[in-house]
């Protein structure tokens, strides 16, 4: 990942971290490349979530608690010294867009 996105990721799993938040569960991944150039990607996907994130210390879901569900993902990536890395990503909750 490349900044503003690195930072904004960092900075949630360091909220998380305080509260004692945890991840648990599967996503399911099938990732198209929607085109490419040189120095830039772009990656579709209908992936399909089944994680939760819950309190370390009890088990309890934080809420807002969402079922399991097909989730859009459309992510930008570019070439920096010869490493792709995702520079932006859009996630639409229940919903996958045409052609992912």
């Amino acid at each position: 990942m490349v900044d503003p996105e690195l930072q904004s990721v960092r900075a949630n799993l360091f909220a998380d971290q305080r509260q004692g938040i945890v991840g648990r569960g599967s996503v399911t991944l099938h990732p198209k490349v929607a085109s490419v150039s040189a120095t830039s990607a772009t990656v579709l996907d209908c992936a399909y979530s089944a994680s939760e994130l819950v309190y370390a210390a009890s088990g309890k879901p934080v809420p807002p608690v969402t079922p399991p569900e097909n989730d859009g993902v459309r992510a930008t990536l570019i070439l920096t010294g010869g490493t792709w890395k995702l520079s932006k990503q859009t996630v639409t909750e229940g919903k996958c867009a045409a052609g992912s």
